[in-house]
C-alpha cells in the first residue's frame, strides 16, 4: 500500500495593497500560546506551511496564496525576542498580565537591537 502523497507548496505572497486592514482578524489561544491572524477576516481552509520553529504560513491549498499566519510560542518565545509584536499581542486580545510577564523578560539589549533595526529600516526605506 502506498503512503499518503505529500503536497508541495510555493506560497504566494498576497498583494499588500489589496489587503483591507479592517478585515484582518487575530486571535490568541492562551492554552497553546498560539497567535492566529487571518488576512481576509473569517478563518478559511488552509494548509500550514512551516517557516521555522515558531512561524507558519496559512496557505490556500488551491491558489497557494498566503491567507494568514500562525505563530506558536507567541508570548513565551516570539514576543520576547521580537518586542515590537507586543502591539500585535494587545490587538489579538492577549490578557494584560501575560503581556506584562513577557515585557519583563525582554532585556534592554534585545529592546535596543529591535528598536535600532526598526529605526534604520524605516529611514533607509524612506530615503530609497
Amino acid at each position: 500500500m502506498a503512503g499518503p502523497e505529500l503536497m508541495s507548496f510555493e506560497p504566494i505572497r498576497p498583494n499588500l495593497d489589496e489587503i483591507d486592514v479592517d478585515l484582518i482578524q487575530m486571535s490568541y489561544d492562551e492554552d497553546t500560546d498560539t497567535l492566529l491572524m487571518y488576512l481576509s477576516g473569517e478563518p478559511q481552509p488552509a494548509v500550514s506551511v512551516n517557516v521555522d520553529a515558531n512561524h507558519f504560513l496559512l496557505v490556500d491549498p488551491e491558489t497557494q496564496v498566503v491567507v494568514g499566519f500562525q505563530i506558536e510560542g507567541f508570548m513565551r518565545t516570539v514576543v520576547v525576542s521580537d518586542p515590537f509584536l507586543v502591539e500585535v499581542a494587545e490587538l489579538a486580545g492577549v490578557p494584560a498580565g501575560i503581556i506584562e510577564q513577557a515585557r519583563a523578560r525582554i532585556t534592554p539589549q534585545i529592546r535596543k537591537q529591535v528598536v535600532s533595526r526598526l529605526f534604520l529600516d524605516h529611514f533607509l526605506q524612506a530615503s530609497a
